[in-house]
C-alpha cells in the first residue's frame, strides 16, 4: 500500500514538473516569436563556438549591449541554438507588442469579472418563483 502511495506521488510529482516545463517553453516560444516579429534578427549557433559563446550569455532575458556607439539587444535561447539580435527600433516595436499582449490579457481578465459580477448579480436579484412552474417550458 505504501509502495502504491509512493508511486503514485512520483507520477503526479512527473506530471507537474513536465507541465511546468511545457509553459515554460511555450513563453520562451511566445517571447521568441514577438522578437522576430518586431525586427529582431535570428543567428543560428552553427558551430561549436558559437554554441559555447551563446551558452555563456544569460538565457531568456533581452540584454541591452552598446557596439559601435550604438545600442543593440540580444536574447539568447541555447536550448534552441539561437541569437535574436535587434537594433533600438527592434527593441521598440517589441516593447509596443508586449505592452498591447499586456493589455489585451487585462481587458480578457476584466471581461471575465464582468461576467462573474453578472452573473452574481443576477443570482441575487432574479426571483425564479414568479415565472415558474418549469416544468410546463
Amino acid at each position: 500500500m505504501k509502495l502504491k502511495l509512493w508511486i503514485n506521488g512520483i507520477v503526479v510529482l512527473g506530471i507537474t514538473v513536465s507541465g511546468c516545463a511545457i509553459f515554460g517553453s511555450s513563453s520562451v516560444q511566445n517571447t521568441e516569436d514577438m522578437l522576430s516579429a518586431a525586427g529582431f534578427r535570428v543567428k543560428l549557433a552553427d558551430n561549436p563556438e558559437k554554441l559555447q559563446h551563446l551558452k555563456s550569455l544569460t538565457q531568456h532575458k533581452l540584454i541591452p549591449e552598446e557596439h559601435d556607439g550604438k545600442v543593440y539587444y540580444y536574447y539568447a535561447d541555447a536550448g534552441s541554438k539561437q541569437l535574436f539580435l535587434g537594433d533600438e527600433q527592434a527593441y521598440r516595436n517589441y516593447q509596443i507588442q508586449r505592452q498591447k499582449q499586456k493589455e489585451d490579457a487585462l481587458d480578457e481578465e476584466l471581461t471575465e469579472k464582468e461576467h462573474d459580477d453578472a452573473m452574481l448579480q443576477a443570482e441575487t436579484s432574479f426571483n425564479w418563483g414568479l415565472w415558474g412552474p418549469w416544468e410546463v417550458w
